[in-house]
């Protein structure tokens, strides 16, 4: 069978499932059943095993080099091209993770909306990128990156990657498809924001089945966030959200399992979204976003820490877009003070009742 025939072989596949013919955009990886990295850089220099340039050896942008090894020399991935020259890693797409050596899965991915932000790598900056990614058109995904907030990237382009928020895959990504690095897209943190990382414990990997500890201190700063969020939410037109009873219980569960596993993680190892179940929230969302960090507790103003809180989203797209997010309709919140008094563990959930994406034609 010929490429051409293949080519309409795929597109009429496509309609089928789609319902419209519609071009797969994607990125320079083929799918190569071996480890292969494809240079993304106009010229990218080659090193020898111990990392010392070769001078007179490079490599062109966009052509593909079948890799052998890989290893770290002064905290630089190298990948092998040849019996002693290797290749740095951000000079390359591989298409394979370089921790664990595993070929990562190509993945269809939709835009979800029209108002798509597109992360850089190379300039380590979000924009809007509307025009080129519209509404509903289709990508092809070969790369999945997860940071230490729990964002998701997918890559579309060499160097551009599109974020869970803005985009469905066509399947669930396990945990062998996706690359972690910890910084990957929070340059844009607010440096003047008191929000610090957790503190390290030794606790039981188990999830908190408990009632959630609440107290007036935490209650008076949970309600002030909430009127925070719908603040900034209809300073820039966007409905206020209600305060859900069952979603303010949720929240408050997960700010305490922050202390045991910081992120979008469950102590037990499940995705957060499993906190969401009939007791919390009946509606059944299958729109829903959850938003968390840490401050700390020097601040004793609950509406200073309502600011704080504000001020450490808008430095990272997606937690700020997730707050922003007119299809959002209910929120809860919930603020845990660890033991030892020093950090506020804040969590924000956000919902949607009903929906269901997979049955919207618009």
């Amino acid at each position: 069978m010929n490429k051409k025939i293949r080519a309409i072989i795929t597109s009429l596949l496509l309609f089928l499932v789609t319902g419209t013919i519609t071009s797969i955009k994607t990125v320079n990886v083929q799918a190569y059943t071996y480890k292969v990295a494809t240079v993304t850089v106009p010229r990218a220099n080659l090193y020898t095993g111990q990392g010392k340039l070769i001078v007179d050896r490079s490599l062109v942008a966009n052509t593909d080099w079948r890799i052998g090894e890989v290893k770290v020399v002064n905290n630089t991935h190298l990948l092998q091209v040849s019996t002693d020259e290797w290749l740095r890693l951000q000079d390359c797409n591989p298409n394979f993770n370089v921790d664990t050596g595993h070929i990562l899965r190509d993945f269809i991915g939709t835009i979800k909306d029209n108002n798509t932000q597109v992360f850089n790598d190379e300039t380590k900056q979000y924009n809007n990128q509307s025009q080129r990614f519209p509404k509903n058109s289709i990508w092809k995904v070969n790369y999945i990156i997860k940071n230490s907030q729990g964002q998701y990237f997918y890559r579309v382009s060499n160097h551009e990657f599109i974020t869970k928020t803005d985009m469905w895959l066509n399947d669930i990504p396990q945990d062998a498809d996706i690359v972690y690095n910890a910084d990957f897209g929070l340059n844009n943190q607010n440096k003047d924001v008191q929000v610090t990382e957790p503190p390290k414990t030794n606790v039981p990997n188990n999830p908190i089945q408990s009632t959630p500890q609440f107290n007036e201190d935490t209650n008076t700063i949970a309600n002030a966030i909430v009127q925070s969020v719908n603040a900034e939410r209809q300073s820039h037109g966007v409905s206020p959200l209600k305060q859900h009873s069952g979603l303010m219980q949720a929240a408050a569960i997960r700010a305490q399992e922050q202390v045991k596993s910081y992120g979008h993680i469950r102590p037990d190892g499940q995705s957060w979204d499993t906190i969401l179940t009939k007791q919390y929230y009946p509606e059944t969302a299958l729109d829903c976003s959850e938003n968390a960090l840490s401050v700390s507790a020097k601040v004793t103003d609950p509406y200073k820490i309502a600011s704080l809180t504000m001020a450490g989203f808008k430095g990272s797209v997606g937690h700020y877009k997730a707050i922003m997010n007119p299809k959002f309709k209910d929120i809860g919140v919930g603020v845990y003070l660890d033991k030892s008094g020093e950090n506020y563990f804040v969590v924000q959930i956000f919902a949607n009742p009903y929906v269901d994406w997979r049955h919207q034609n618009n």
